[in-house]
């Protein structure tokens, strides 16, 4: 199983049971995280007993980078920017090639990383409504029977989630995706602020 697979089984357990996707052009949040790496480091489960390992890539920038290597030794890696709101963490999908990211809000816990989409509906009535820049983009001819859509957001801070009804409020409240500490990193070095 490589990054992009845990990456994909990731986004499916947290955006496909509810069909919809947001997304945004530029990281959610408002600013880098502070994080150390016994916090976020170390080698997690998920779904379906795939594991990996997380590290942090640029402390400064708050990225993140998610590492697995399958079952023939390939490496592949995938890369977040974890950035407050309000009080809160969220993640971005960092991919150069595109302006429309997945995003999520994630609580970091001593033996879990717990993911939670985001509330598709509020967001979407939001942008409708004018509160906060986006665009709903309407399902395709050939995926009409299944009535997808989405939202692309222009940017996705504090201050267009209080407009939206308040940070929890644009989250579902139950944690859609969840990842399990196997193992913290070695205390060889320090941790980075």
């Amino acid at each position: 199983m490589n990054a992009r697979s845990l990456l994909l089984l990731l986004l499916s357990a947290l955006f496909l049971p509810c069909c919809n996707l947001v997304t945004v052009k530029t990281p959610a949040g408002d600013r880098p995280a502070s994080l150390s790496a016994e916090a976020i480091e170390g080698k997690w489960r998920g779904p379906g007993n795939i594991s990996g390992s997380i590290k942090i890539k640029d402390a400064e920038k708050s990225i993140v980078e998610i590492q697995t290597t399958s079952e023939d030794g390939k490496v592949e890696k995938a890369e977040y920017e974890i950035r407050e709101l309000g009080d809160r963490l969220v993640a971005t999908l960092r991919d150069d090639d595109k302006q429309d990211r997945w995003f999520f809000r994630i609580a970091v816990g001593e033996e879990c990383l717990s993911f939670f989409a985001p509330d598709y509906a509020r967001i979407k009535a939001a942008v409708e409504s004018g509160k906060i820049a986006g665009t709903i983009i309407k399902p395709q001819k050939e995926q009409d029977e299944i009535g997808w859509e989405s939202v692309k957001l222009e940017r996705f801070g504090l201050e267009e989630a209080e407009k939206a009804g308040g940070v929890l409020a644009c989250f579902d409240p139950d944690p859609t995706g969840v990842l399990i500490r196997e193992a913290k990193p070695s205390k060889k070095g320090k941790s980075r602020k």
